[in-house]
């Protein structure tokens, strides 16, 4: 006989069954001999015997479906988060040892969860761990826009304001350049980092801390006009990092506790070295050989507002998560935050990009020796981070798999509710910032709206969110064609 089951494997004799919690769902082969029942299962968690003293009832396959179905309307739901912490690790490993990624520290946060699936090495006999520290790279951007959008909201400056009104005259800077240009790359500006000075100087002198008047020093001509094209260049975000230090009268460091960390109690998100490191920092490795013997601190200070910030996934994975669903930015700030430029939908210190199937936002980072991928997905309503102890890495690919992995698991969790409980109109419909658009009375009212991400609420509180694109809407459980 064979038993389908989603919750819990028993083992019963005739007098007592085993009450055990599964690491996977799976297909339970049910064996009778001359005196009892077995399921062999492993692996497995046992929790206790429970007698079996039923009155009338000696068939053990009847006490067993009893037991089975108890099981199962108990435990379902920590079933399902065990079955996704579970997936997500084994995803993890797969790509880890596919790849030979030296470490990747995972977190996503999802449906009110916490998960942290690890694999690999920080250095020998030392696995990476999710308490580590390693380095966000790029990612910091999205941290500098923030705090300059929020010292638009206090009134300090406007990110209209052109350059000029905040720093002093540069020969490469044109005066008319906006904050707003600096942070979307629409500036024009050329690139301080990629001069053959500044790479010899940071590798010549990797304990060197840069002075900010030494970084400007090496801002070349300007590419193009400002807002006449666009190109991805950490100037911008040199320029943009000074300029709040100059309104807000303190280090960029102070500005990002003041802003973030300190409020939203996310202690292991630092700028270095400007700002100490709390925690186990992870080894980082180049070419496949452990590099944290060699400073960094040429290469993190030069980095500064553009690349500098070290955090565990874990913390910045909560941070994105609250970025985008708990008013960190007012919601007239995530719509500039959110106002993406083409040619390749870059917001304000963050992108529009697939991955996974699924429309994100997001941005990468590297800085040598660590990559990372930091995601909010709208549709899923789920953050992922992705940190790896290795440069060049390829954070992009464990992303994408994570991403997957949170959408099968989703349709699959969901797809059963659906059937009894369908979701109703006339319904309320929000922008992923939580702003009040309109209501629709039908499903195909709501084709009608411009593409974008959307959160609908029924009458009931039931809650359905959908990204409608030029050709087709795609909600959590179904893609549907206009």
């Amino acid at each position: 006989m064979t038993l389908t089951m989603s919750a819990l494997p028993l083992a019963i004799n005739s007098d007592s069954v085993m009450v055990i919690v599964p690491v996977h769902r799976t297909v339970a082969k049910v064996r009778r001999t001359s005196s009892n029942c077995v399921l062999n299962l492993s692996p497995l968690y046992l929790l206790q015997r429970i007698p079996l003293k039923v009155s009338g009832m000696a068939n053990p396959y009847k006490r067993l479906c009893i037991y089975i179905a108890l099981a199962s309307i108990t435990l379902t739901h920590a079933t399902s988060d065990e079955l996704l912490r579970m997936k997500l690790q084994d995803a993890v490993d797969a790509v880890q040892q596919r790849l030979d990624i030296q470490g990747v520290s995972v977190a996503v946060v999802w449906n009110g969860q916490r998960y942290t699936p690890c694999a690999g090495l920080s250095y020998e006999d030392r696995p990476i761990t999710d308490d580590m520290v390693l380095a966000i790279g790029s990612n910091t951007k999205t941290i500098t826009s923030i705090v300059l959008l929020r010292m638009q909201e206090e009134g300090l400056l406007d990110l209209d304001d052109a350059v000029s009104m905040h720093l002093p005259p540069h020969p490469y800077i044109n005066s008319t350049i906006t904050i707003r240009q600096l942070l979307n790359h629409t500036s024009g500006l050329g690139e301080y980092a990629g001069g053959q000075s500044y790479r010899d100087s940071v590798l010549a002198n990797p304990r060197r801390i840069w002075k900010r008047d030494e970084l400007f020093a090496m801002i070349p001509p300007a590419a193009t006009a400002p807002g006449t094209a666009w190109a991805y260049c950490n100037t911008n975000y040199l320029v943009a990092g000074t300029i709040a230090e100059i309104v807000g009268g303190i280090p960029l460091h102070q500005l990002i506790a003041r802003y973030i960390t300190t409020p939203l109690q996310r202690d292991s998100m630092r700028l270095f070295p400007q700002d100490s490191l709390v925690g186990e920092l992870a080894h980082r490795w180049l070419g496949g050989r452990d590099a944290s013997a060699t400073p960094m601190m040429a290469e993190w200070s030069g980095a500064w507002a553009a690349g500098a910030v070290i955090s565990t996934a874990r913390q910045y994975a909560e941070f994105y998560h609250r970025l985008f669903t708990d008013g960190v930015l007012s919601s007239t700030s995530m719509s500039e935050f959110t106002a993406f430029v083409a040619p390749n939908s870059y917001g304000l210190g963050v992108r529009r990009l697939t991955v996974g199937g699924q429309i994100v936002y997001g941005h990468g980072g590297e800085i040598r020796g660590y990559t990372s991928s930091a995601l909010w997905v709208p549709s899923l309503r789920a953050s992922v981070v992705v940190l790896i102890n290795e440069g060049p890495g390829t954070p992009a690919a464990i992303a994408d798999t994570i991403v997957r992995v949170l959408a099968s698991h989703t349709t699959s969790v969901q797809e059963s509710a659906d059937t009894e409980s369908a979701f109703t109109y006339p319904a309320r419909v929000y922008d992923i910032t939580g702003a009040y658009i309109t209501t629709v009375s039908s499903e195909e009212a709501l084709h009608e709206h411009a593409p974008g991400m959307y959160v609908c609420v029924a009458a009931n509180n039931q809650r359905r969110t959908v990204q409608i694109l030029g050709h087709r809407m795609i909600g959590i459980r179904e893609i549907r064609r206009k």
